[in-house]
């Protein structure tokens, strides 16, 4: 335990102000923690081939069944590519939809 310089109140060790007067406690220098990420790096970058793709998105609007094939052999290794799939197949059920229901 330590006392304020100010309110003469008690504190923990490890305050860094006194939670009575404000003071700050000159002791113990104030340091923000860092975040520490214990992942891995590479694999939430988007490499130079995985790029969204207006023709996997057309196919996926034109031909939806087998753009599903294609999204799950796809998925794993070209994520964002593979959504463009879902995408364009979610474009058109949305028109189909729309169309049928006017």
């Amino acid at each position: 335990m330590k006392e304020c310089p100010s309110c003469h109140k008690l504190l923990e060790d490890t305050d860094c102000f006194c939670s009575y007067c404000g003071c700050r406690l000159d002791s113990i220098p104030y340091k923000e923690k860092e975040p520490q990420y214990q992942g891995n790096y590479s694999a939430y970058r988007q490499s130079s081939e995985d790029m969204p793709s207006l023709g996997y998105a057309l196919l996926g609007f034109f031909l939806p069944v087998i753009a599903l094939f294609v999204y799950f052999k796809q998925k794993d290794n070209y994520p964002t590519r593979a959504a463009s799939l879902l995408h364009g197949a979610f474009v058109k059920l949305v028109l189909w939809v729309i169309i049928l229901f006017k």
